[in-house]
């Protein structure tokens, strides 16, 4: 508990300072070497070996780069290619879509094998540079990708909090023992209502986007969604029979372990407070 209250301590400060004063330049920066670190990790928990493991690390290197480029500088000197990235990056962000709401949940109902095949470069490389995308984006308003961890924090700590007072009945024992109904539920009731409270209190002035959507479905979707990137992480790391992802952060495992709720929330966080860029996303990729 101690090394956990020391790597918070040092860690949170530095992550709320690149949040808040670097610019959009540097805080693609920060995302690249982040997610470069979480791409190693991801090698570890899918066993990846051999032709696999390098077409993995060095296609992540090459989109994570080529997406920090892009969002940089797509308007300087690929101008005239800007409709064209426009559109693949909406086709791209739907298809991440639909692997968080559809493929992921499936892979952990039916407990699909994700370790050393296609499956898991695949994946990797979309849920990673899906929230690459995101959360360059949302760095525009600061407060509400802030707003969205605080509320993942809600998620999570309740669930763990109350699923250790009261829960009995196990949801996915096979995936992650610890986790029960009564911690889920209580997670989704303490993330509504701490949405609420947010909302009482963050003053209208603050540009907030994230505020304006409906408490309920806010609660509701950072619950469910922290809840299934917490447990397809447990899915990679009990297959691969490992416990962190990780040691770099001492006290916490690695990477992914703090970010596994995360992911799939900030991910799909600009279509929930933007429905009608969802709208657009899906007609886009129609076309």
């Amino acid at each position: 508990m101690k090394q956990r209250i020391i790597t918070a301590a040092i860690t949170l400060p530095l992550f709320l300072a690149a949040l808040w004063f670097l610019p959009q330049l540097y805080w693609s920066f920060f995302l690249l070497v982040v997610l470069t670190i979480a791409s190693k990790e991801w090698i570890y928990i899918t066993s990846m070996q051999g032709s696999r493991r390098i077409l993995f690390a060095i296609g992540m290197f090459f989109l994570l780069t080529l997406a920090t480029v892009m969002v940089n500088y797509a308007e300087g000197f690929l101008f005239i290619y800007l409709s064209n990235i426009l559109r693949f990056s909406l086709v791209f962000y739907f298809l991440v879509l639909v692997i968080w709401i559809v493929i992921i949940p499936l892979a952990l109902v039916f407990k699909w094998k994700l370790q050393d095949n296609l499956k898991a470069v695949f994946l990797g490389w979309a849920i990673l540079l899906g929230v690459f995308l995101s959360a360059f984006f949302l760095h525009k308003q600061p407060l509400d990708l802030l707003l969205i961890l605080v509320l993942v924090w809600t998620a999570d700590s309740s669930a763990y909090f109350i699923g250790k007072a009261y829960g009995k009945h196990f949801i996915a024992p096979g995936i992650s023992p610890k986790k029960t109904w009564e911690g889920f539920i209580g997670s989704i009731v303490s993330t509504i209502v701490v949405v609420y409270l947010l909302q009482y209190a963050v003053s209208s002035d603050a540009y907030s986007e994230l505020l304006k959507v409906n408490a309920l479905v806010l609660g509701l979707f950072v619950a469910l969604f922290a809840f299934i990137g917490d447990l397809f992480e447990s899915l990679l790391k009990r297959q691969a029979g490992l416990k962190d992802s990780g040691n770099l952060l001492p006290g916490h495992g690695g990477v992914l372990d703090r970010i596994d709720s995360v992911l799939p929330v900030v991910t799909i966080a600009p279509a929930v407070i933007n429905t009608t860029l969802l709208l657009y996303v899906f007609f886009i990729s129609l076309l």
